[in-house]
């Protein structure tokens, strides 16, 4: 979330163990209370260490939240050589280019090719991918809306957003750089993520938003997308 980067890694050369932890320093016990949004960001962090090892002919054996360790203790790695690399290694391109967008996307249909391959990248790693239907779509960003109503007026969770998208003093871009924040929406159905306190600025341009977004819904077999799906 907001870029906090909330892992710490390290690695014990004499045993060939790497210990990946979560960051205390990094949570946000207001819009994360949950630690859920810091389990996925920690959990990406170790796809992209998978996805190098695989590049450099390793393949990283990974116990995720193991037991009779200490609880900020998320996964422990080990390598070991392999012959002929994971199918993940092509993705190692990625790594270095994968940035979050906040600017428009075109109309454009995603084509049902590429959907399949989507959900296919998904069921290879357990879990679900679901494209949302106009309906949904709709439902979605009635509860995005309800989301930022909420978070404008709770001061705790503007001092958050704050801290993450300002940058702390004697420091270098920690959280999100204003640069990154992107326009705001003049109109169009898109989910654009607004910011508190950054909306006002005059240099923050408009721009129109697709009108007719693809919203993907990941889930897991512990929290169905059913249930994600479900505004109440």
């Amino acid at each position: 979330m907001h870029n906090a980067q909330p892992w710490l890694f390290r690695y014990e050369r004499e045993g060939g163990l790497l210990t990946l932890r979560m960051d205390p320093t990094r949570t946000m016990p207001i819009t994360d209370p949950s630690t859920r949004g810091l389990h996925l960001g920690c959990g990406a962090a170790l796809f992209n260490l998978r996805v190098a090892a695989a590049h450099a002919g390793w393949e990283a054996r990974v116990r995720a939240r193991p037991e009779k360790v200490a609880p900020e203790v998320l996964a422990l790695v080990t390598f070991e050589p392999v012959a002929e690399r994971d199918a993940v290694a092509g993705l190692h391109r990625a790594i270095a280019l994968r940035r979050t967008s906040r600017t428009p996307f075109s109309g454009e249909t995603v084509p049902e090719p590429v959907l399949e391959g989507l959900r296919g990248a998904a069921t290879a790693e357990g879990a679900r991918l679901d494209f949302a239907d106009d309906w949904r779509v709709q439902e979605l960003l009635d509860a995005v809306w309800d989301a930022e109503q909420s978070e404008r007026f709770a001061p705790g969770v503007r001092e958050e957003i704050a801290r993450w998208t300002a940058g702390r003093e004697g420091t270098e871009f920690e959280g999100i750089p204003s640069s990154s924040l992107g326009p705001r929406r003049y109109d169009g159905r898109a989910p654009v993520r607004t910011f508190p306190g950054h909306d006002a600025r005059r240099d923050r341009v408009g721009a129109v938003f697709e009108w007719a977004p693809c919203l993907a819904v990941p889930a897991t077999p512990r929290r169905p997308v059913e249930e994600i799906l479900t505004v109440e």
